[in-house]
């Protein structure tokens, strides 16, 4: 969006609109709200407001269509608030970072910085960065602020003569801010990002006690809009559908997709009332077709959705694609494609199963920066069947900063989004000389086709108790903000007589168990067993070992009781994406 609406609270009260392309506007907008601090969020058309004398205040909103304002509750700590364009508002007390539930108030607690915060906080829409004023050793300074731990990283000193009380950003990444001039008045500066230096920009007749920009109009919530290099106005948004005033430009094949509330399946949309439903009872097929998007002038794209699906197992299936002119090509999520080789699909790779919920899928463009794209969501179903269906919300197609920003590191990390390959095939052994691992083709009644080669322990009737473990070589994951093991495998063994688990090994310590990121789906979520009904793919989230400092090996462990009979476990391909 490219709004220069600049909304600022006067220390009486007054709440005040300005427009960046006309600084001689001035326009009250309401009298007095008793309001120390304001913020933009993420309701439409609506300020946010920290009612306090100073340290502490409830939240509410000031709707600037009907001017009602409404307690919503909380106590939102210090004299900082800004929104965090993730769903969140900030809040800044002294050198402490909370985040703020822009439904209740509730703050929590974040983490420190170096220096007190000054009096704002406020996202950069075109980057997704965090930006705030600390009253450091130079006076008022610019700095970025870590979203998830609270770290300030600085930029510059502003270079002015007292301190400043409001920032904000306009849709296009000007970032201006305000503060008191000495003399009982004030000042709107614009800032330079990369220096933090200050100009003034408009004088005002009072002390300006904070600052709001780009409140979102309902359009704005519910559909950016598709857009071209650099995404809309620069904001890095390239396509965006949220299914509840759409969809915008999409193609679907009738009788396949739908528009609705959800039926027979999860209690209700991921967001707002309706989404995209796809099922085919009575077999068949259908694609869902993006318009064509630009990535000509972009950077690192991602791709992002959220669904539901509960399809019968093999024979029916779901995939994303990308188009480009040179061709197509099915796309991995970071968690990896849970199934292999679906019967539906026409042996490719693809969703099938359940997915126990409404989970977020990233899916990584950056291959595809500087080209035309559409994305393809394809379903099948080979012959007649009562599966649910597949469920699609909140496509969103943008700059990895952006969706950072509106989804936060928790969902990004359970999504496994990573940028970089750290190992295509991880090195696998048997650890030991006596173990029932091999390497070579894998049996094609494990798998569900010949020719596959990988690492299989059978785990037959001679196999000794205990832990039969496959280990990768050593990994180096220090510098990462996030890792992700994806893994390829089968396994057919009797259930509770034997069970394959992923465990961890950090600086040669002992051994840890760990889990895929959507959980085991046996032995009451202790391992793997039963049958993956041929090969699957899981995401394993190694997020937390990134900051150990010390290298780390990963295990394959199978531990069968004497006398089990199974074809046991099966390693097709694992590798580990990384981003830094």
């Amino acid at each position: 969006s490219g709004l220069t609406k600049i909304y600022i609270n006067a220390d009486g009260g007054t709440i005040y609109e300005y427009d960046s392309a006309n600084w001689s506007r001035e326009v009250v907008v309401v009298a007095s709200t008793g309001a120390f601090s304001i913020s933009s969020g993420p309701a439409a058309n609506t300020l946010y407001l920290q009612i306090s004398s100073y340290s502490a205040g409830p939240l509410h909103t000031y709707d600037l269509v009907t001017g009602v304002i409404a307690d919503l509750g909380g106590a939102i700590p210090g004299n900082a608030l800004g929104e965090g364009r993730n769903g969140l508002l900030y809040a800044g007390s002294g050198v402490e970072l909370y985040s703020v539930d822009p439904n209740s108030g509730a703050a929590t607690y974040v983490g420190d910085g170096a220096d007190p915060f000054a009096g704002d906080l406020a996202v950069d829409p075109t980057s997704g960065l965090l930006y705030a004023a600390t009253n450091g050793r130079r006076g008022a300074v610019l700095v970025t602020v870590d979203r998830a731990t609270g770290a300030q990283t600085e930029i510059g000193p502003l270079g002015i003569n007292d301190e400043i009380w409001g920032m904000g950003f306009s849709g296009n990444g000007q970032l201006f801010a305000a503060g008191p001039d000495g003399t009982g008045a004030g000042v709107i500066y614009s800032l330079d990002k990369a220096t933090g230096g200050a100009t003034p920009v408009r004088a005002l007749t009072y002390r300006p006690f904070d600052m709001a920009t780009q409140p979102y109009t309902q359009d704005e919530v519910q559909n950016p809009g598709a857009a071209g290099g650099g995404g809309a106005s620069g904001t890095g948004v390239y396509y965006h559908e949220g299914f509840d005033a759409g969809p915008h430009g999409l193609q679907c094949d009738a009788g396949v997709w739908d528009q609705r509330a959800p039926l027979d399946g999860p209690c209700g949309a991921a967001s707002g009332a309706t989404c995209l439903m796809a099922r085919a009872l009575a077999g068949g097929s259908g694609s869902l077709l993006t318009p064509t998007l630009d990535l000509a002038n972009a950077d690192r794209p991602v791709f992002v959705l959220k669904h539901w699906y509960d399809l019968t197992e093999d024979q029916v299936g779901a995939t994303v694609r990308v188009r480009t002119a040179h061709g197509s090509a099915i796309l991995e999520p970071g968690t990896g494609l849970p199934r292999r080789g679906l019967r539906a699909l026409r042996g490719s790779p693809g969703f099938s199963g359940s997915s126990r919920g409404w989970r977020d899928a990233w899916f990584d463009l950056t291959p595809f920066a500087g080209e035309e794209v559409q994305l393809e969501l394809t379903f099948a179903a080979d012959g007649v069947n009562d599966a649910p269906g597949w469920f699609v919300d909140d496509l969103l197609v943008a700059e990895a900063a952006v969706v950072e920003a509106r989804l936060g590191k928790a969902r990004l990390d359970a999504a496994g989004a990573c940028s970089q390959t750290l190992s295509e095939g991880l090195a696998l052994a048997p650890e030991g000389s006596v173990s029932s691992w091999r390497l070579g083709e894998l049996a094609p009644a494990l798998v569900g086709s010949a020719g596959v080669h990988g690492a299989q322990a059978r785990a037959s009737a001679s196999s000794a108790p205990g832990p039969d473990r496959l280990v990768t070589e050593e990994l180096e994951l220090a510098g990462a903000r996030r890792a992700v093991l994806q893994l390829t495998h089968a396994y057919a063994t009797e259930p509770g007589r034997a069970a394959g688990r992923l465990v961890v090994s950090v600086g040669g310590g002992p051994w840890e168990a760990l889990a895929p990121l959507g959980g085991y789906g046996s032995l009451g979520g202790r391992g793997v067993s039963g049958s993956s009904h041929g090969l699957e793919g899981v995401g394993v989230d190694l997020t937390p070992y990134t900051s150990s400092g010390s290298s780390l090996r990963l295990g394959f462990e199978l531990s069968p009781e004497v006398g089990h009979q199974g074809h046991g476990w099966a390693v097709a391909r694992a590798r580990v994406l990384v981003e830094r």
